[in-house]
């Protein structure tokens, strides 16, 4: 596949690919979306190199493992706007390099074990519309989060977040939040009252 380096959208999804990415795939600088989701993949972030053109980059539900080093090339694909890793096996950390994807509109993380809180770098994702860690292990409270007030699609259930929703926290200056969910997590407090900020709220 890597000689057809012409490529500039491939899909291979919902497919019985097994194995790793090969680095082959390298060659194909010109894609600018690749899905490889739905298949039967392994190993760890695929290891290519070069592209930096893609924009959309689907390998959900695959059985990808290991962690998201920081220094991994995904960090390098700066025209990113559509990533999603969820349904695999990743477990680490959440990079705080994923701020540098500062293009990103949608991100879906979500299935996965990944730990720890949220990075504050998210605050550089001002373009997010959509967000999904949900069904991870992350902890601390509210994720602390700035200038993310485009999103719309806010997904969290399923972790160990704890705490107090504050009233002053940045979750109440979302005002296009459409869907959000918070289920399955360990807060306590009171229902602020600052919810009925948000009234754009649908679900």
């Amino acid at each position: 596949l890597g000689n057809l380096n012409r490529l500039e959208v491939l899909s291979l999804s919902s497919n019985g690919f097994f194995g790793q990415v090969p680095s082959s795939f390298s060659n194909l600088s010109l894609l600018s979306q690749l899905d490889l989701s739905h298949n039967e993949l392994t190993g760890s972030f695929p290891l290519v190199q070069n592209l930096s053109k893609l924009s959309f980059l689907k390998l959900s539900y695959n059985h990808l493992s290991g962690t998201l080093n920081p220094n991994s090339n995904l960090f390098e694909m700066n025209n990113l706007r559509y990533l999603n890793l969820a349904f695999n096996n990743f477990s680490s950390k959440l990079p705080s390099e994923l701020g540098n994807l500062n293009r990103l509109e949608v991100l879906s993380l979500s299935s996965n074990g990944f730990f720890g809180q949220v990075p504050s770098s998210f605050s550089n994702l001002s373009l997010l519309s959509q967000l999904d860690l949900s069904h991870n292990e992350l902890t601390g409270s509210f994720p602390l989060v700035q200038n993310l007030s485009k999103l719309s699609f806010l997904k969290l259930s399923y972790n160990h977040l704890s705490g107090t929703l504050n009233p002053n926290s940045n979750l109440f200056e979302m005002n296009n939040l459409r869907y959000l969910n918070l289920a399955f997590n360990n807060f306590s407090s009171k229902l602020p009252s600052e919810l009925g900020n948000l009234n754009r709220l649908e679900v």
